[in-house]
Order: structure tokens, then C-alpha cells, then sequence
């Protein structure tokens, strides 16, 4: 009983951020898996399920977009998350504080402000064929292309599901921010990255939002070549729906990075600053530049689309080359925090462990547990 009791806080405080870590990018990898797999599946075999039927085969691939419902469910899964480890933490808090503490002196104090802290804080990528339109175009072509479609009640159906479901998630996106992330006790490195990545979701809801609004009164517009999305709104939307989706997989992969440091380093982590967390911060902006031109360039977007979801023609191959990518990056990011999760957990069940060491591992174990399941999801 050599070590202090901060020393057991923070190692606990690891574990927590640790499982949370590890359920994020489980959540993030699961529904990116779905959407990926479903795309595939209906670009190889559509035409055979369908019957050639065009209506049906967007329909289905419009189903498929599952990305608002990841938007919804992932602050709902975090508040579920965040609050079962807050109430874990509390209750072992609570069953040790009558143990005997060696550490330095004025550790007594600290121990009751670490129980009052958490009483307090209870806790598309389409691959279809793209339909170009030029300006002399008649009314019959520009309504074949596009604007039998987004009539066709199926696909009004589900457009109204993940509209709602984009603009529910807001809130839900804000409260977990504001209660869970900002005012949590995790390390501020963390605390940036899981600030950075709910805001990346936040922007994708509202986004996705002003899309379909703006797809659902353009349809109703009376001259059918006017329901194209126009260059200065589609680039705009568009390019931010993407930055928002790349952003959250490489801030998975920054989580896996925050989450490696603080298992590795976990005696002397607690006490240093900001600075990994803003290097990581900035590796994901510099990597979300970089996919954005890889994918895109000016000629891409001298084309018409018939929604501000599709991607241009000649972007579609390297879109789908991120998204494999994409994919397996978020596979390797849930095994990885999976094992750093395990390895904290094992830290916590050692009995010669101080008090103050057993708050660290367990506040790391369940940080990564969350992360992991949040990661699963979104893959």
C-alpha cells in the first residue's frame, strides 16, 4: 500500500474511459459494416431482386443509409452507457472508502471529494447509376431521372423516418455532451476527443437534416428540371455530410490512440496536459483533408445529381475504396481497445493494488469498455 490514493482513482478512471472507448467504436464499426454490406449487396444483386425496377432499387439502397439511425442511437447508447459505469464506479467507491488509506497526507479529503464529484454526476454512399442531366433537357427526362423517385411513396416513407430520426438525435447529441463528455471526470485528453467526435455526429444530424428538407420542397416545385440540387447547395451539403463521417472514423482511430497511451503509461498519464489530446485533434483534421481530396476534385461536381447525397460519378470508385478502408481501420480499432480494456481490467483485480491505483484502473477499464461498444456500433 505504497501508492496514494489518486494514483487508485486514475487508474480506475482509465478503465472506465477505456470500456467506453472500446463500446463507441463497436457501435461505429457495426452500422458501418451493415451500410457497407447492404450496398454491396444491392449493386451486385439488384437487378435480379428488383426485376429492373429503378424506384425499388434506390428505395432499397435509401433503406440502407443507416447512417441518421447510428446519429439516434448514439447518444442514447452512451446516456446508457456512461450512466451504468457512473453507477458502478460510485457503488465501488462507496464499499472501499472504509478500507485503510497510506497514502499522502490530505488523501482522506480527496476521497470525499471524489464521492461528492460522482454522487453529483450520475451519469448515400450510393454506388448507383448517377443520371446526368444538361440544362436542354426536357420536363419528361428530368422527371424520370429524379422526380419519380423521391415521389414514389416507399421512398417518401423512409425519408420521413430518417429525417425525424436526424432531427431527434440533436438534443440527444447536445445532453450527452454537455451532462456526459463536458462534465465527467475523465482525463481532458479524452474529454477533447469525445467532445470532437459526439459534435462530427451532431453535424451529421444537422446536415442530413437540411438535406432532406431541402429534398422534400424541391420535389413539390412545379418545374420538374428545378428539383436538381443546384452546385451551390450541393457542394456545400454534401462535402459536409462526408467531412462529418470521415471525421467520426478517424476520431475512432484517435480514441484507440488516447486510450493505448493511457494504458501504457497509466502511473505517470493522469498527471500530464492537453498536449496528446490536441496533436490527436489536429491528426484527425489533417486526416479528414487528406480523404476529402483524394476522393474529390472540381470536375467531380460538374454534374447533376439528383440528390445532395449522391456522389458524383467519378468519385464513386474512390469513395468505395475509403469505405473498405474505413472499414476494416474501425475492425482493428475495436480489437485494440478490446485487449486495452481487458489488459485494465486485470490491473483492477490485483490485490496488491493501493486504493488510490484501484479508482485509476477501474475510471480506465470502463472509458475503453465504452469506447469499444460505441466503436462497434458505428462500424
Amino acid at each position: 500500500l505504497s501508492s496514494t490514493l489518486t494514483s487508485r482513482y486514475q487508474t480506475r478512471e482509465n478503465i472506465i474511459t477505456t470500456r467506453f472507448a472500446t463500446h463507441i467504436a463497436s457501435l461505429q464499426v457495426l452500422f458501418f459494416i451493415f451500410y457497407g454490406a447492404s450496398g454491396f449487396i444491392a449493386r451486385v444483386f439488384g437487378h435480379h431482386l428488383y426485376l429492373s425496377n429503378r424506384n425499388l432499387y434506390i428505395c432499397s439502397r435509401q433503406v440502407s443509409n443507416v447512417i441518421p439511425v447510428f446519429t439516434f442511437v448514439l447518444p442514447i447508447y452512451s446516456i446508457h452507457r456512461l450512466k451504468h459505469y457512473r453507477l458502478k464506479i460510485d457503488s465501488k467507491i462507496r464499499s472501499v472508502v472504509t478500507m485503510e488509506s497510506r497514502g499522502v497526507a490530505g488523501s482522506r479529503n480527496y476521497e470525499e471529494f471524489i464521492r461528492k464529484k460522482y454522487s453529483a454526476s450520475s451519469i448515400l454512399v450510393f454506388s448507383k447509376r448517377h443520371m446526368t442531366q444538361n440544362q436542354t433537357a426536357s420536363e419528361f427526362e428530368c422527371r424520370k431521372i429524379g422526380l419519380n423517385l423521391v415521389e414514389y411513396p416507399l421512398y417518401r416513407v423512409v425519408q420521413a423516418i430518417h429525417t425525424f430520426l436526424s432531427m431527434a438525435s440533436l438534443p440527444l447529441l447536445l445532453h450527452v455532451q454537455i451532462k456526459y463528455i463536458f462534465g465527467s471526470t475523465f482525463h481532458r485528453n479524452i474529454k477533447i476527443i469525445l467532445l470532437l467526435y459526439y459534435s462530427l455526429a451532431l453535424l451529421h444530424s444537422a446536415a442530413y437534416t437540411s438535406i432532406q428538407i431541402h429534398a422534400i420542397t424541391s420535389s413539390v416545385i412545379k418545374r420538374p428540371c428545378d428539383f436538381f440540387p443546384p452546385t451551390y447547395v450541393y457542394i456545400p451539403l454534401h462535402l459536409t455530410i462526408n467531412v462529418s463521417w470521415y471525421g467520426l472514423m478517424f476520431s475512432l482511430m484517435a480514441i484507440s490512440c488516447e486510450r493505448g497511451v493511457a494504458t501504457t503509461r497509466s502511473s505517470k498519464y493522469e498527471s500530464k496536459g492537453i498536449t496528446l489530446g490536441v496533436f490527436l485533434l489536429a491528426f484527425v483534421v489533417i486526416g479528414v483533408f487528406g480523404t476529402i481530396r483524394y476522393v474529390y476534385s472540381f470536375e467531380d461536381f460538374n454534374v447533376k445529381v439528383w440528390s445532395v447525397l449522391a456522389i458524383p460519378p467519378g468519385a464513386v470508385n474512390r469513395a468505395n475504396h475509403v469505405a473498405i478502408l474505413n472499414t476494416s481501420i474501425g475492425i482493428i480499432c475495436i480489437i485494440t481497445l478490446h485487449v486495452f480494456s481487458r489488459i485494465n481490467k486485470k490491473r483492477c483485480s490485483v490485490n496488491s493494488t493501493t486504493l488510490t491505483s484501484r479508482y485509476q484502473t477501474l475510471e480506465n477499464t470502463i472509458t475503453t469498455r465504452f469506447a469499444t461498444h460505441i466503436a462497434s456500433l458505428q462500424v
